[in-house]
Parts: structure tokens; sequence; C-alpha cells
């Protein structure tokens, strides 16, 4: 089985999302600004982390498979 992830045009039709939104009183409009602002800040946040790495890399000499994978991280908002 895939997964795709939602894009923010599905999150906003999604029907079972938006009857969560008209029971909190969170409108469509600010909901979507909400969205984008999110993704935009973390995709700034993974374009920082993704020159760091490239700085340090570059730096640091080839390295291993295993040594990419321990240096990988995960942003959370």
């Amino acid at each position: 089985m895939s997964h795709q992830e939602m894009t923010i045009a599905d999150v906003l039709q999604d029907p079972l999302i938006r009857q969560m939104m008209d029971a909190d009183g969170i409108s469509l409009e600010e909901f979507e600004k909400l969205l984008i602002h999110s993704a935009n800040m973390l995709f700034a946040k993974g374009q920082a982390h993704s020159l760091r790495q490239m700085r340090d890399n570059a730096a640091s000499g080839p390295k291993r498979a295993h040594e990419v994978f321990d240096d990988a991280t995960v942003v959370h908002a």
C-alpha cells in the first residue's frame, strides 16, 4: 500500500476536516493561511538545514552511508 501526503488543497477540500473546522469555528481562509504559513516555515527550516549539511559535508570529506543516515534530522514545528 502506498501513502501519499495530502496537499493543502486536498486538506481544505476534505469533508471530514471541513466538519471539524466548522465544529471548531475555524474559517476556511484562516485555516488556509495557517497551513501556508506552516509550510513556508518548514520549507525555510529545511532549506537552512540542507545548506548547513552541505557545508558540513564539504568540510568533513566523504562519508559512509551509515554516517549520512545518522546525521539526518527531522524538523518538527
